[in-house]
């Protein structure tokens, strides 16, 4: 008895547990349980009843390794080993199901005599799977691939129905299209592998592309019975916020500078065609143009004097790198999903990569003169750069760039008097850089006299220069730009 004189039982080795109102008796122990077919024997006389009453609450711990595998019963013993009587076990008007009724856990079993059931009430004990709000929580592998995964669900969904709720830790990141088979705690399929999808930007349920889930992430599935069934999926990872790289640099490889471009980051992030963001970290990767598909030429066969756009691709388990003639749709390798442009390099004449190096996402090449010995049209008045100049402007500055570096300068050292030149965005001085010309200066590569440009472009590989007089000096070099 406890300090009220209330009656105590004693059960599971020592714990005292107050005899509730309403006839509520505690079992001590199983009595010969089989699965399914559950029996339990009274710890003392003094709580044995005549037979099953209206009300009587019974709290049974389910025996090690009998979990239920389908509909079961519950018989009573009275302390002597008598049977005081069996009855199906309910939930909700219903027989209970395979996991429902988990071992070592405990449960309370109240008699209803006008069905004649024992139901199930779970006051404050653990209750079925389907007490929950439509959700099977935490499957775990059951031997998965990239592309096939198998989970096992305790307590287990007993069929798919449209709506059902399944989470899970990702065993595998897919490497593609992926099917789910749920399994229960026996091993046995449950329905058959089903796909699982996503919805696209359109609205559109989608086969998944690879590395859309990541290994280890909590994700949440919902089963639809559309076209023959399908796992729907709700939650994936987070999406990455904004776009960059930290500690980017591209250059040409040491031993294969003609050919070869190393690319190197701390971090990077490479997007897929929803734009989903992954952040890649510590990359190191090249690629070589004589190399077909990843770390090589996405398509066709090497061309001289081309732009070639540098990628970073990312197949959910591989980062590569890749080039293109495309700044905006490489051909990917098979598999891969995620990409980011890192660059671009100008294959010459001579089939060789110009000098380049990229850091972030400033480019810093060799030298190119785009014009010497040059005549303004007239005196200080911008002109577009055409003919010879627009075209190897073209060459020295790739579509992508957002502005270019240079000199400008005067490559007469004869020239009578001083100068002045600039260089801009456009014909009314946008973003204008201007160099003051001194007379008669010294030689230095091709110039007398010259001074820096940093100048934005408003329209792609064009720019505007003058001189302030239309004397046959002007000369002008790139040696960079920015994207």
């Amino acid at each position: 008895m406890n300090l009220l004189g209330q009656p105590t039982i004693t059960i599971d080795g020592g714990l005292e547990l107050e005899e509730m109102e309403f006839g509520a008796w505690f079992v001590a122990a199983n009595d010969g349980s089989t699965a399914n077919t559950y029996v339990g024997k009274l710890a003392d006389e003094r709580q044995d009843v005549a037979s099953l009453v209206e009300g009587l609450v019974v709290v049974f711990k389910i025996p090690a390794t009998l979990s239920s595998t389908g509909a079961s019963t519950f018989r009573l013993k009275a302390s002597d080993g008598t049977v005081i009587g069996t009855a199906t076990i309910k939930w909700r008007g219903r027989d209970i199901r395979r996991n429902e009724l988990v071992a070592g856990r405990y449960y309370e079993f109240r008699y209803n005599a006008a069905d004649t059931v024992w139901q199930l009430t779970g006051e404050g004990l653990v209750e079925p799977a389907d007490a929950l709000p439509g959700a099977y929580a935490y499957g775990t592998d059951s031997s998965s691939s990239a592309t096939a995964w198998a989970l096992t669900f305790d307590p287990a969904p007993t069929s798919l129905a449209q709506g059902l709720i399944v989470r899970c830790v990702a065993p595998v990141a897919n490497t593609g299209a992926l099917t789910l088979q749920v399994k229960d705690g026996a091993g046995n399929n449950v329905g058959g592998a089903v796909a699982v999808q996503k919805v696209d930007s359109g609205g559109i349920m989608a086969a998944l592309a690879g590395g859309e889930i990541r290994a280890g992430v909590p994700i949440e599935l919902m089963y639809v019975t559309t076209s023959g069934g399908r796992w729907l999926l709700l939650t994936e990872p987070g999406p990455v916020i904004g776009s960059g790289s930290v500690g980017l640099v591209v250059k040409n490889n040491g031993g294969a500078p003609n050919t070869v471009m190393d690319i190197s980051a701390d971090e990077l992030v490479v997007r897929n065609s929803r734009g989903d963001g992954r952040v890649l970290t510590s990359v190191s990767v090249s690629a070589n143009i004589a190399t077909s598909g990843a770390n090589g030429l996405d398509t066709g066969a090497a061309a001289n004097d081309t732009w070639y756009y540098l990628w970073v691709i990312w197949n959910a388990g591989t980062t590569a790198a890749l080039l293109s003639t495309s700044s905006t749709s490489p051909t990917m390798p098979a598999g891969y999903t995620h990409k980011a442009l890192v660059g671009a390099v100008r294959r010459n004449g001579s089939s060789a990569f110009v000098s380049t190096l990229i850091v972030g996402r400033e480019c810093y090449q060799a030298p190119a003169v785009i014009f010497t010995a040059k005549a303004a049209v007239g005196g200080a008045t911008y002109e577009a750069l055409g003919g010879a100049d627009l075209t190897a402007f073209q060459a020295a500055v790739p579509p992508i760039a957002k502005g270019a570096t240079g000199v400008l300068g005067s490559s007469d050292g004869a020239a009578t008097g001083g100068c002045a030149m600039a260089v801009a965005a456009d014909a009314s001085g946008l973003g204008e850089t201007m160099v003051n010309i001194p007379a008669n200066g010294y030689s230095f590569n091709g110039s007398y006299a010259a001074g820096p440009f940093r100048v934005p472009l408003k329209t792609a590989q064009q720019v505007y220069w003058m001189n302030y007089d239309t004397e046959v000096q002007a000369r002008l070099v790139v040696n960079g730009w920015w994207f």
